[in-house]
């Protein structure tokens, strides 16, 4: 066998892997951490709690766009209707409903429109008829925003 002078003079097996450590070693330190995990870290979470959040940041977005730039109508309940929605096994969640509801438009026309509604109690509240205030886009008059769910 043709051994390296080193691993000759070696006694212990400790000793010989040091060295081929040492002979394999190409310069850059092997012990420090892995900092790409750090720059991943943040995105992780917004892949784990995005999901969570921002269909609800995306309507109440969309509300404060309609209540700033749109019309402020009385409105009619037709109907509501629970959403399906999909959470862990186990795990409550949010419940959410579509109000379906028919208003005046500007031009005196009666129309009909789609608000979103995530308070439980408010709709238990809600019977067919009963008279709540809206705000809509004139640009989107199938979509309407339901004041009283962001009123306290």
């Amino acid at each position: 066998m043709n051994f390296p002078e080193w691993a000759r003079s070696c006694s212990r097996r400790s000793e010989i892997s040091r060295h081929c450590e040492r002979a394999l070693d190409d310069g850059t330190r092997r012990d420090e951490p892995p900092l790409f995990l750090f720059f991943f870290f943040p995105m992780f979470i917004l892949l784990v709690f995005g999901p969570l959040y921002v269909p609800q940041l995306r309507e109440l977005m969309r509300a404060r766009r309609a209540y700033k730039n749109g019309e402020i109508p009385r409105a009619k309940i037709v109907f509501v209707k629970k959403r399906v929605q999909t959470t862990w096994p186990g795990w409550p969640g949010s419940s959410s409903s579509d109000v379906f509801v028919r208003y005046p438009s500007v031009a005196g026309h009666n129309r009909e429109a789609t608000a979103f509604c995530q308070n439980d109690w408010l709709i238990a509240q809600l019977a067919p008829g009963a008279t709540v205030h809206i705000a809509y886009l004139e640009s989107e008059p199938t979509h309407a925003v339901l004041l009283e769910n962001y009123l306290r």
